[in-house]
């Protein structure tokens, strides 16, 4: 399994936009802001100036205005699940998945499995898991946290086929900034 590190940049108190950090050479990151106005920014970036920068500032032409779209928020489902130990510490669980069987037989949609840090409650649950699963829109009763481990499963896989794992949360002060000038777009 290729490992890879990710920062995700995220609100604990407003869930409308994150931020993923991907490494994409030696040198830079490839970094996809989404929000929930619509914009999304797919950029290049130099890993000095990422670690250094206390703001942001997104380029107009990497930034996209797209077209709301209407979440089916009856498409999947979440299940509280039996709390896990992973080194004598305990963690909650929860599960996300489509509801339709046999869509998920055609499109090869399985379960994401979701173990939260408990000390992080403060925290919104984010969309790391896919775009699909909104959860601002149906999460009531879902745990709010971090997630410490997402366990992915395909509908045709016995075993769960990748997963992230949480290496540390930090709280940081990093804006990122949409010019008025994009609004145009």
């Amino acid at each position: 399994m290729k490992v890879r590190n990710i920062f995700l940049l995220t609100n604990s108190q407003d869930d409308s936009y994150q931020c993923e950090i991907t490494e994409e050479d030696e040198s830079n990151y490839s970094m996809y802001f989404v929000s929930t106005d619509d914009f999304s920014s797919d950029s290049i970036i130099d890993k000095n100036e990422f670690l250094k920068a206390e703001s942001i500032v997104l380029l107009c032409t990497s930034v996209m205005k797209q077209k709301s779209k209407a979440i089916d928020t009856k498409r999947f489902k979440y299940t509280i699940l039996s709390d896990t130990i992973m080194s004598g510490k305990s963690y909650t669980r929860y599960s996300m998945q489509y509801v339709k069987s046999r869509k998920n037989k055609k499109f090869d949609k399985g379960v994401a499995q979701c173990i939260v840090e408990r000390s992080t409650e403060f925290y919104k649950p984010t969309s790391l898991i896919s775009r699909a699963f909104d959860i601002r829109l149906n999460s009531e009763g879902v745990p709010l946290g971090i997630a410490k481990e997402v366990l992915f499963k395909s509908y045709k896989a016995r075993e769960f086929d990748y997963k992230y794992m949480l290496k540390q949360f930090v709280k940081i002060k990093k804006y990122i900034i949409i010019p008025k000038q994009c609004d145009d777009i």
